[in-house]
């Protein structure tokens, strides 16, 4: 922009404001008469002041940007930082309400089809203000994942099986070999015990067939008879005696 200083008769080029080129007074214009236009339509009403978390309490979980006519009016006025500085940040951040509508209310509700419906009221009169112009469209902004399921807890490891001995060490074995002499030796006696322990039971006698016994006086005494012929002969000689 060029400015004439008086009394100079020299004019000096001054650095332009990007914010007056790329957003002239004419469409600074353009764009306040079509925000007035949507004011007025009668399905604007929901759309005039942000969400509170009272009304839709996951609301803010899943529009990450919120935007409602209420912020575009203060950034149109300057009240709001960043303010406008292009007829494309403006149809950006109405463009954007009619997506957070889209994206939060689902297809066959009221609220989707009156945003639906103030959308096309407003590109209709976008095209009327511009109609040699087209602006970029505004990506409808993602719905937040959903939060990952819990993982189930690990199942408890099984029990280690036991350990089978260590082999002994060289030094070890060593140690055994020359143990092993003495302990066999007070050993050898307890266990040669109780291999002769069933043998100390006396044998058992042997059946002996009886032997006649001998007289130790060489002559057999003879066996008196008792028959009844010889108790007279011992009567009569006690007679003679007598």
């Amino acid at each position: 922009m060029e400015y004439d200083i008086d009394g100079g008769g020299e004019s000096k080029n001054v650095k332009p404001d990007p914010d007056s080129v790329t957003f002239t007074p004419v469409d600074r214009r353009k764009c306040e008469r079509l925000l007035l236009r949507i004011y007025c339509n009668e399905l604007s009403t929901d759309f005039q002041e942000p969400v509170t978390p009272s009304s839709m309490p996951e609301y803010n979980e899943i529009i990450k940007t919120p935007m409602d006519l209420s912020k575009v009016r203060s950034k149109m006025e300057g009240k709001e930082s960043p303010s406008y500085r292009s007829t494309e940040d403006f149809v950006a951040d109405m463009r954007l309400i009619f997506k957070n509508c889209a994206t939060f209310h689902k297809e066959d509700t009221e609220m989707s089809s009156v945003g639906a419906n103030l959308e096309s009221y407003f590109e209709e009169q976008l095209k009327l203000l511009y109609p040699d112009r087209t602006f970029p469209d505004v990506k409808a902004e993602e719905p937040a994942p959903e939060p990952a399921p819990a993982p189930e807890p690990a199942p408890e490891p099984a029990p280690a099986p036991a350990l089978a001995p260590a082999a002994p060490s060289p030094k070890e074995t060593a140690e055994a070999a020359t143990q092993s002499p003495k302990t066999h030796s007070a050993e050898t006696p307890a266990a040669k015990e109780d291999v002769e322990a069933p043998n100390k039971s006396p044998p058992k006698e042997e059946p002996q067939l009886d032997e006649p016994v001998e007289n130790t006086e060489g002559t057999e005494k003879p066996q008196e008879s008792c028959t009844p012929e010889n108790t007279p002969k011992e009567d009569n000689n006690k007679d003679q005696n007598g």
